[in-house]
């Protein structure tokens, strides 16, 4: 499992902006996360307005009084940041940090051994002889290998953001369920001993079922959008097919009558493209708002199963009710028919017969339950041999 999810931490460590490691990650309320400086570049030269859409999936979210800077920090993407630092290969730039601040960084010419521990509880890389020591006097701390994939569930345990953020000095215990928040002893104590408060681990459990029963309701979203771009491959396939048997007809019956109808023949081709250049813009116009659906849905799913598999106990409980209602809103807007379902219009062309050139085209026409507009052509092909396209109006 450690393995699993070391490889989704590239991808949940990456800023969609910049495509580079988070730098000061802030949360917008539709739980997509992005560097600081990256959000304001982004909404460089819309000083003037209150909201702020998001970068991948465009909601709109009213500014905080801070601004920018008023978002959230995503203290969560931090621990994984640093999950992954202390998981990844241990290089020769890994310092012992006690070695190194015992020379107080005065000759840096002197070689400091490489860290092959960190100390969870002191944040400290150590080399193997200052480990032994730390050992001896630290008995009751936590160290861990670097560059061991084995110890990302015991990292993401020990690196738990649950200090409170009104006492940082003491850590969360309680969760209020009047306020939707999670509380230490001390808020208890000044702020809602009147309301309903229940132990936070116990809190947890439900709103982790509650988020389980949510991400299958996303991987089913996930699964009918994914199938829905499959088909649509399909359709684009069925369609030009479609497109290459009524322009093989076409020329078929033009070249019977190539000496009188070359120049209608042209027209109607040209008919044919517009139609064609039309159907496949809408075709990809389609497809490119259901490749956004999915990876919507994956980046939220992919945020779902991390707060489920590293986040603690109040990690989920801040992030409950953002990811449960943001779930229903991401549901209601990707599985209504209207959003999946599109069809590109059928095509045949119907021969004219010859004694009616004097009305229609003598090729034929082109049929199709499609709405088409074209008032300059049929001005043109009022004369025109051919005449012009019947196209019927679709209701």
């Amino acid at each position: 499992m450690a393995t699993a999810l070391l490889e989704k931490l590239d991808d949940i460590t990456e800023c969609s902006i910049c495509c580079d490691a988070y730098k000061d990650p802030r949360q917008l309320p539709c739980l997509h996360s992005f560097c600081l400086k990256c959000l304001e570049g982004y909404r460089s030269g819309k000083v003037l307005s209150t909201v702020i859409s998001c970068p991948l999936c465009r909601k709109e979210t009213k500014l905080p009084c801070g601004g920018i800077q008023g978002f959230p920090k995503n203290f969560f993407i931090e621990k994984i940041m640093e999950i992954k630092r202390l998981s990844g290969p241990v290089t020769e730039g890994t310092k012992c940090d006690v070695c190194w601040e015992g020379e107080e960084k005065v000759d840096s010419s002197r070689d400091v051994p490489v860290a092959e521990m960190y100390c969870t509880n002191c944040h400290y890389n150590l080399c193997s002889r200052c480990t032994n020591e730390h050992k001896k006097h630290m008995k009751s701390h936590c160290i861990v290998g670097l560059g061991c994939d084995k110890v990302v569930e015991q990292l993401a345990k020990r690196l738990a953001t649950n200090h409170c953020s009104s006492h940082p000095q003491d850590a969360v215990r309680m969760f209020c369920r009047d306020c939707r928040v999670v509380i230490c002893f001390l808020c208890f104590a000044e702020e809602h001993q009147t309301h309903k408060c229940s132990d936070i681990n116990k809190e947890a459990e439900i709103m982790r079922k509650q988020i389980e029963s949510d991400i299958k309701g996303v991987s089913n979203c996930l699964s009918a959008l994914q199938q829905s771009v499959t088909n649509m491959g399909e359709k684009r396939s069925n369609f030009l097919d479609q497109i290459d048997i009524v322009e093989k007809d076409i020329l078929k019956k033009s070249n019977h009558l190539k000496e009188i109808v070359d120049r209608d023949t042209d027209a109607l081709l040209t008919e044919l493209e517009f139609i064609k250049s039309s159907q496949l813009k809408d075709i990809c116009t389609k497809t490119e708002e259901l490749d956004r659906g999915v990876t919507i849905l994956n980046s939220f799913k992919t945020y779902g199963e991390e707060i489920i598999a590293l986040g603690c106990a109040s990690e989920i409980c801040r992030s409950f009710n953002q990811f449960h209602d943001r779930n229903e809103e991401i549901i209601g807007n990707f599985r209504d028919p209207p959003f999946q379902e599109f069809s590109p219009r059928r095509l045949t062309l119907k021969t004219t017969a010859v004694n009616d050139v004097q009305r229609k085209n003598l090729l034929g026409r082109i049929k199709g339950d499609f709405f088409l507009i074209m008032v300059v052509h049929f001005l043109y092909c009022k004369s025109n041999i051919l005449s012009v396209l019947d196209i019927p109006i679709c209701k």
